[in-house]
Protein backbone atom coordinates (compact mmCIF):
# COMPACT_ATOMS: atom_id res chain seq x y z
CA UNK A 1 0.00 0.00 0.00
CA UNK A 2 1.54 3.43 -0.61
CA UNK A 3 2.48 5.96 1.32
CA UNK A 4 0.63 9.04 0.38
CA UNK A 5 2.58 11.02 3.60
CA UNK A 6 5.55 9.74 1.42
CA UNK A 7 4.61 11.13 -2.05
CA UNK A 8 3.11 14.51 -1.04
CA UNK A 9 5.82 15.97 0.82
CA UNK A 10 8.43 15.66 -2.63
CA UNK A 11 5.68 16.81 -4.37
CA UNK A 12 4.99 19.81 -2.11
CA UNK A 13 8.76 20.77 -2.11
CA UNK A 14 8.97 20.61 -5.96
CA UNK A 15 5.69 23.11 -6.06
CA UNK A 16 6.75 25.10 -3.33
CA UNK A 17 10.59 25.44 -5.59
CA UNK A 18 8.55 26.11 -8.54
CA UNK A 19 6.57 29.02 -6.92
CA UNK A 20 9.19 30.38 -5.26
CA UNK A 21 11.47 30.38 -8.54
CA UNK A 22 8.19 32.15 -10.33
CA UNK A 23 7.74 34.69 -7.48
CA UNK A 24 11.71 35.67 -7.61
CA UNK A 25 11.77 35.50 -11.64
CA UNK A 26 8.76 38.22 -11.35
CA UNK A 27 10.06 40.26 -8.45
CA UNK A 28 13.10 40.57 -10.47
CA UNK A 29 11.33 41.71 -13.74
CA UNK A 30 9.72 44.43 -12.20
CA UNK A 31 12.71 45.71 -10.23
CA UNK A 32 14.20 45.47 -13.79
CA UNK A 33 11.15 47.21 -15.51
CA UNK A 34 11.34 49.85 -12.38
CA UNK A 35 15.06 50.67 -13.12
CA UNK A 36 14.25 50.85 -17.04
CA UNK A 37 12.12 53.44 -16.92
CA UNK A 38 14.07 55.33 -14.44
CA UNK A 39 16.97 55.00 -16.72
CA UNK A 40 14.67 55.79 -19.69
CA UNK A 41 13.67 59.16 -18.27
CA UNK A 42 17.28 59.59 -16.99
CA UNK A 43 18.27 59.86 -20.76
CA UNK A 44 14.75 61.65 -21.91
CA UNK A 45 15.63 64.56 -19.45
CA UNK A 46 19.40 64.46 -20.73
CA UNK A 47 17.91 64.68 -24.54
CA UNK A 48 15.85 67.53 -23.63
CA UNK A 49 18.98 69.23 -21.55
CA UNK A 50 20.53 69.12 -25.50
CA UNK A 51 17.64 70.34 -27.30
CA UNK A 52 17.56 73.46 -25.23
CA UNK A 53 21.73 73.67 -26.14
CA UNK A 54 20.82 73.07 -29.50
CA UNK A 55 17.80 76.35 -29.29
CA UNK A 56 19.97 78.28 -27.31
CA UNK A 57 22.57 78.23 -30.14
CA UNK A 58 20.51 78.27 -32.85
CA UNK A 59 19.45 81.70 -31.51
CA UNK A 60 22.76 82.79 -31.20
CA UNK A 61 23.82 82.23 -34.73
CA UNK A 62 19.98 83.53 -35.99
CA UNK A 63 20.96 87.14 -34.25
CA UNK A 64 24.25 86.60 -35.97
CA UNK A 65 22.72 86.70 -39.25
CA UNK A 66 20.28 88.78 -38.67
CA UNK A 67 22.35 91.56 -37.64
CA UNK A 68 24.28 91.08 -40.84
CA UNK A 69 21.08 90.82 -42.71
CA UNK A 70 19.39 93.69 -41.28
CA UNK A 71 22.40 96.31 -42.22
CA UNK A 72 22.25 94.84 -45.83
CA UNK A 73 18.30 95.50 -46.22
CA UNK A 74 18.68 98.59 -44.55
CA UNK A 75 21.18 99.58 -47.22
CA UNK A 76 18.99 98.34 -50.13
CA UNK A 77 16.00 100.63 -48.78
CA UNK A 78 18.54 103.87 -47.88
CA UNK A 79 18.01 103.28 -44.17
CA UNK A 80 14.10 102.57 -43.65
CA UNK A 81 13.58 98.77 -43.35
CA UNK A 82 11.96 96.85 -45.83
CA UNK A 83 8.43 96.94 -45.01
CA UNK A 84 8.34 100.89 -45.18
CA UNK A 85 5.95 102.70 -47.29
CA UNK A 86 8.16 104.45 -49.62
CA UNK A 87 8.47 104.82 -53.64
CA UNK A 88 10.93 103.42 -55.40
CA UNK A 89 12.51 103.62 -58.53
CA UNK A 90 11.42 101.89 -61.90
CA UNK A 91 13.91 99.61 -63.53
CA UNK A 92 15.32 101.66 -67.11
CA UNK A 93 17.72 100.30 -69.78
CA UNK A 94 20.92 101.96 -68.05
CA UNK A 95 19.96 100.86 -64.54
CA UNK A 96 17.72 98.05 -63.20
CA UNK A 97 17.97 98.53 -59.42
CA UNK A 98 15.34 100.09 -57.82
CA UNK A 99 15.93 102.98 -55.43
CA UNK A 100 14.51 104.13 -52.17
CA UNK A 101 13.56 107.77 -52.89
CA UNK A 102 13.51 109.64 -49.55
CA UNK A 103 11.33 112.43 -50.46
CA UNK A 104 8.28 109.68 -50.98
CA UNK A 105 9.20 108.09 -47.13
CA UNK A 106 8.20 109.15 -43.57
CA UNK A 107 10.49 110.51 -40.71
CA UNK A 108 13.71 108.73 -40.88
CA UNK A 109 14.67 107.09 -37.57
CA UNK A 110 17.71 104.61 -38.66
CA UNK A 111 17.32 103.10 -34.75
CA UNK A 112 13.82 102.11 -35.60
CA UNK A 113 14.12 101.25 -38.26
CA UNK A 114 17.03 98.34 -37.45
CA UNK A 115 14.78 97.50 -34.85
CA UNK A 116 12.15 96.31 -37.10
CA UNK A 117 14.21 94.97 -39.95
CA UNK A 118 16.12 92.92 -37.34
CA UNK A 119 13.02 91.65 -35.51
CA UNK A 120 11.36 90.62 -39.07
CA UNK A 121 14.74 88.45 -40.12
CA UNK A 122 15.00 87.16 -36.72
CA UNK A 123 11.45 85.63 -36.90
CA UNK A 124 12.14 84.48 -40.30
CA UNK A 125 14.95 81.94 -39.06
CA UNK A 126 13.09 81.11 -36.06
CA UNK A 127 10.26 80.09 -38.69
CA UNK A 128 12.56 77.94 -40.33
CA UNK A 129 13.99 75.56 -37.16
CA UNK A 130 13.47 72.04 -37.03
CA UNK A 131 14.57 70.00 -34.10
CA UNK A 132 16.76 67.15 -35.00
CA UNK A 133 15.21 64.90 -31.97
CA UNK A 134 15.72 61.25 -31.91
CA UNK A 135 12.61 60.02 -30.31
CA UNK A 136 11.57 57.31 -28.47
CA UNK A 137 10.63 53.66 -30.64
CA UNK A 138 7.48 53.33 -28.44
CA UNK A 139 7.56 49.76 -30.76
CA UNK A 140 9.86 47.98 -29.50
CA UNK A 141 9.48 49.60 -25.53
CA UNK A 142 6.24 48.52 -25.85
CA UNK A 143 4.73 51.99 -24.91
CA UNK A 144 1.62 53.82 -25.49
CA UNK A 145 3.02 56.01 -28.46
CA UNK A 146 1.77 59.88 -28.02
CA UNK A 147 0.85 60.00 -31.32
CA UNK A 148 2.62 62.96 -32.33
CA UNK A 149 6.46 63.26 -32.80
CA UNK A 150 8.88 65.07 -29.93
CA UNK A 151 10.49 66.24 -33.23
CA UNK A 152 7.48 68.18 -34.03
CA UNK A 153 6.53 69.56 -30.59
CA UNK A 154 10.41 70.83 -30.13
CA UNK A 155 10.12 72.28 -33.57
CA UNK A 156 6.89 74.16 -32.86
CA UNK A 157 7.98 75.35 -29.34
CA UNK A 158 10.72 77.22 -30.70
CA UNK A 159 8.95 78.59 -33.67
CA UNK A 160 6.25 79.87 -30.98
CA UNK A 161 8.38 81.67 -29.24
CA UNK A 162 8.59 86.03 -29.79
CA UNK A 163 11.26 88.67 -29.83
CA UNK A 164 10.26 90.32 -26.50
CA UNK A 165 13.06 93.06 -26.02
CA UNK A 166 15.96 94.64 -27.61
CA UNK A 167 18.55 96.73 -25.02
CA UNK A 168 21.47 98.85 -25.31
CA UNK A 169 24.80 97.18 -23.08
CA UNK A 170 27.86 99.34 -23.81
CA UNK A 171 28.89 97.61 -27.38
CA UNK A 172 26.25 95.05 -27.66
CA UNK A 173 22.57 94.62 -28.03
CA UNK A 174 20.67 91.97 -25.84
CA UNK A 175 18.26 90.41 -27.20
CA UNK A 176 15.57 88.88 -24.85
CA UNK A 177 13.12 85.88 -26.33
CA UNK A 178 10.07 84.71 -24.39
CA UNK A 179 10.09 81.39 -22.54
CA UNK A 180 10.20 77.88 -24.16
CA UNK A 181 8.58 74.87 -22.73
CA UNK A 182 10.14 71.58 -23.52
CA UNK A 183 8.44 68.84 -22.23
CA UNK A 184 10.23 66.14 -21.22
CA UNK A 185 9.04 62.61 -23.92
CA UNK A 186 7.32 60.03 -22.23
CA UNK A 187 6.11 62.29 -19.43
CA UNK A 188 3.08 63.59 -18.77
CA UNK A 189 3.92 67.00 -16.97
CA UNK A 190 7.52 67.22 -16.42
CA UNK A 191 9.15 69.75 -19.12
CA UNK A 192 12.42 71.92 -18.76
CA UNK A 193 11.88 75.86 -19.59
CA UNK A 194 14.51 77.81 -21.16
CA UNK A 195 14.44 81.86 -20.80
CA UNK A 196 16.67 82.51 -24.21
CA UNK A 197 18.60 85.82 -24.00
CA UNK A 198 21.57 86.21 -26.41
CA UNK A 199 23.13 89.08 -27.65
CA UNK A 200 25.26 91.22 -30.98
CA UNK A 201 26.82 93.96 -31.64
CA UNK A 202 25.58 97.19 -31.62
CA UNK A 203 25.03 98.91 -35.35
CA UNK A 204 26.60 101.86 -36.58
CA UNK A 205 24.58 103.84 -38.47
CA UNK A 206 25.42 107.27 -37.86
CA UNK A 207 26.04 107.06 -41.48
CA UNK A 208 22.20 107.97 -42.65
CA UNK A 209 22.10 110.71 -40.53
CA UNK A 210 25.75 112.07 -41.75
CA UNK A 211 23.90 111.55 -45.53
CA UNK A 212 20.59 112.95 -44.64
CA UNK A 213 22.46 116.44 -43.52
CA UNK A 214 24.76 116.67 -46.69
CA UNK A 215 21.57 115.97 -48.86
CA UNK A 216 19.45 118.10 -46.98
CA UNK A 217 21.96 121.23 -47.08
CA UNK A 218 23.56 120.77 -50.30
CA UNK A 219 21.65 118.64 -52.25
CA UNK A 220 17.93 119.72 -52.67
CA UNK A 221 17.04 122.73 -54.47
CA UNK A 222 20.72 122.78 -55.62
CA UNK A 223 22.75 122.04 -58.72
CA UNK A 224 24.18 118.74 -58.98
CA UNK A 225 27.50 119.48 -59.85
CA UNK A 226 27.46 121.20 -56.07
CA UNK A 227 25.69 118.19 -54.75
CA UNK A 228 28.13 115.69 -56.41
CA UNK A 229 31.21 117.88 -55.22
CA UNK A 230 30.59 118.01 -52.28
CA UNK A 231 29.76 114.73 -51.50
CA UNK A 232 32.75 113.31 -53.69
CA UNK A 233 35.07 115.06 -51.29
CA UNK A 234 33.94 113.68 -48.35
CA UNK A 235 32.91 110.10 -49.65
CA UNK A 236 35.77 108.55 -52.16
CA UNK A 237 33.50 105.91 -52.49
CA UNK A 238 30.25 107.54 -53.44
CA UNK A 239 28.59 107.59 -57.15
CA UNK A 240 25.88 109.45 -57.91
CA UNK A 241 23.70 109.99 -60.97
CA UNK A 242 20.85 112.27 -62.33
CA UNK A 243 18.11 111.62 -64.61
CA UNK A 244 15.61 114.09 -65.03
CA UNK A 245 14.99 115.30 -61.21
CA UNK A 246 16.15 112.48 -59.64
CA UNK A 247 19.66 112.09 -58.15
CA UNK A 248 20.83 108.34 -57.24
CA UNK A 249 22.98 108.00 -54.83
CA UNK A 250 25.33 104.39 -54.11
CA UNK A 251 27.81 104.40 -51.57
CA UNK A 252 30.18 101.50 -51.17
CA UNK A 253 30.33 99.60 -48.32
CA UNK A 254 32.63 96.47 -47.24
CA UNK A 255 29.73 93.73 -47.75
CA UNK A 256 27.11 96.09 -49.69
CA UNK A 257 26.10 99.10 -51.09
CA UNK A 258 24.14 102.12 -49.13
CA UNK A 259 21.50 103.39 -51.89
CA UNK A 260 19.20 106.72 -51.84
CA UNK A 261 17.01 108.48 -54.41
CA UNK A 262 15.41 111.80 -54.01
CA UNK A 263 14.57 114.51 -56.22
CA UNK A 264 15.85 117.79 -56.19
CA UNK A 265 12.82 119.64 -56.01
CA UNK A 266 11.75 118.49 -53.21
CA UNK A 267 12.24 118.25 -49.68
CA UNK A 268 13.07 115.14 -48.16
CA UNK A 269 11.21 113.92 -44.56
CA UNK A 270 12.87 114.81 -40.75
CA UNK A 271 15.26 112.75 -39.43
CA UNK A 272 14.94 111.50 -35.68
CA UNK A 273 17.23 109.72 -33.55
CA UNK A 274 15.91 107.64 -30.95
CA UNK A 275 18.42 105.00 -29.62
CA UNK A 276 17.11 101.73 -29.41
CA UNK A 277 16.02 101.04 -25.80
Amino acid sequence: MLNKKGIFLPLFVFSSIVILGVLFYVMNTTEAKKEDFVGLKAVNIIKTYDEAEKINLYLDLAAKYSYENTLKNMAENGGYSSEAKCEKTQPNLIDQEPYVIWNTCPVLNPDKEFELQFKKEIKDYINKYESSYIGLNYGELNLKSPGISHNDIFTKALQDTNLLNIENSENNLIVTFSDIDLQIENTESSKITIKPKTKTQKPDIRIYEELYTLVKNYCIKKEFEECQGKLSKIFSNIELKKESEIIKLKLLKENYSIKIAFNTDYEIPGFENILLS
